[in-house]
């Protein structure tokens, strides 16, 4: 094999397989907030927990903690486990003066028989360059 097809392949190796690994898709907060609409719809905590900030806030039916990602992705598994998805609507978003994004919505579920609602709120932001959940709420109605 010639030196330069050597090297084609090689280039063609490291674009197609190499390169994908190190690239970050960075995304706005509204597709942030498409994407954690999409994740609670689907009853997806791990989904929901790719926009999780390392350490946040979270506060679950009531019982408010801080805690890391991987904890808050744990309660958001044990809550939607217990409140089976059958929606989410955001009814109001925004970004205060100081820059403050965040977003208020109704998740509603089905726990056995019942159906019910809770009220949702999530509060984004940026660090470096991407958009993570500092806060969320989402407690009874």
């Amino acid at each position: 094999m010639s030196s330069m097809r050597l090297f084609s392949v090689f280039v063609g190796f490291w674009l197609v397989l190499v390169l994908p690994a190190y690239a970050q898709v960075v995304l706005t907060d509204k597709e942030v907030i498409a994407n954690v609409k999409t994740a609670m719809q689907v009853g997806s905590a791990k989904e929901l927990a790719r926009y999780f900030k390392k350490s946040m806030e979270v506060n679950l039916l009531n019982k408010k903690t801080s805690c890391t990602k991987n904890e808050a992705e744990q309660l958001f598994k044990d809550f939607f486990a217990q409140y089976k998805p059958k929606g989410f609507q955001y009814s109001h978003q925004g970004t205060t003066k100081n820059g403050l994004i965040y977003a208020v919505g109704k998740y509603s579920y089905l726990k056995g028989n019942s159906k019910g609602q809770t009220l949702v709120y999530l509060q984004i932001k940026k660090i470096n360059d991407s958009y993570q959940i500092e806060v969320l709420d989402c407690n009874f109605m």
